[in-house]
């Protein structure tokens, strides 16, 4: 009860940390296992294993800022002291995080130093669709308000006094990370892996994934009967 939210955070990282290693694990050994004969089988379970790896690093996010959420330093509106809580998380996730009001209009960013002029969220409907479903969600790939870069947000929306969403606290899911995961899969010499969002956009490719990043998937990649 009287631990501080950057104990509370370090706890929960370091737990969380573990079967994101297992996840890992599973995946080089599985990989590396793999069999021409019966390779589509394999896939399958190796893309099975890659998404797990990736929600395990999104619910550690989510987890992390529902915790956030909490601070009563928050509560109180003393954002000098919660942004020093912020910048905690920041760097024990290794990850930036922002405090926006409901409207989307960002107050805190610990890419920014305090007091810097911060511009509106990126994705308004969508930080307009977690104020008003109350829930987490995870945004498709957009870019950073801030310098453009393409990232994906996992946002948790914070309510005030009453029963209204007051803030959404935003933690950034970092494409480079999934697109380690994916390299990380050793697939055969001419096949192509991929990871794509809910809206049919590409975070991650095995090839050309500079130039792929942030475009449009075709129907090859996205249709349920195919398997990359």
């Amino acid at each position: 009860r009287h631990l501080r939210i950057r104990t509370y955070l370090l706890i929960l990282v370091l737990v969380s940390a573990l079967p994101f290693i297992a996840f890992s694990a599973v995946l080089v050994t599985r990989t590396a296992a793999i069999q021409t004969k019966s390779f589509g089988r394999d896939v399958v379970a190796v893309a099975r294993a890659l998404s797990l790896a990736i929600d395990s690093r999104i619910a550690v996010q989510q987890a992390a800022l529902e915790v956030l959420g909490r601070s009563r330093a928050l509560a109180d509106g003393d954002l000098a002291v919660f942004s020093a809580e912020l910048q905690d998380a920041a760097a024990l996730l290794d990850s930036p995080i922002s405090l926006s009001r409901a409207a989307g209009q960002q107050i805190l960013n610990t890419a920014r130093l305090p007091g810097a002029a911060l511009p509106r969220r990126s994705q308004p409907e969508h930080v307009a669709q977690v104020v008003a479903d109350r829930r987490a969600m995870v945004s498709g790939m957009t870019r950073d308000a801030l310098d453009g870069r393409p990232q994906a947000t996992v946002d948790v929306p914070v309510p005030g006094g009453g029963q209204a969403v007051r803030w959404v606290l935003a933690g950034t899911v970092q494409l480079a990370s999934i697109e380690a995961l994916l390299n990380s899969q050793r697939l055969p010499p001419g096949w192509v892996g991929a990871v794509v969002d809910q809206e049919g956009t590409f975070l991650a490719r095995t090839r050309d994934n500079e130039a792929t990043v942030g475009t449009s998937a075709s129907k090859d990649w996205t249709g349920p009967a195919r398997t990359q």
